[in-house]
């Protein structure tokens, strides 16, 4: 049996949270398991440009 760290658990389950919900606004973002203050203020603009390109592109 694979031992996984609680980091790496984490990242999966907000990723996975993530693409449940393909947030589409800061506010939805923060709704993201896993998804602090911090991490909504680093990361919430790159991912929802990742997410709405991700979007459009399928779209197409």
């Amino acid at each position: 049996m694979e031992v996984l760290d609680g980091v790496a658990v984490g990242r999966v389950a907000a990723a996975a949270d993530m693409a449940e919900r393909c947030p589409c606004d800061l506010d939805a973002f923060a709704e993201v398991n896993g998804v602090g203050a911090a991490k909504l203020r680093e990361f919430g603009e790159i991912f929802l440009s990742a997410i709405a390109a991700c979007q459009a592109g399928a779209a197409g």
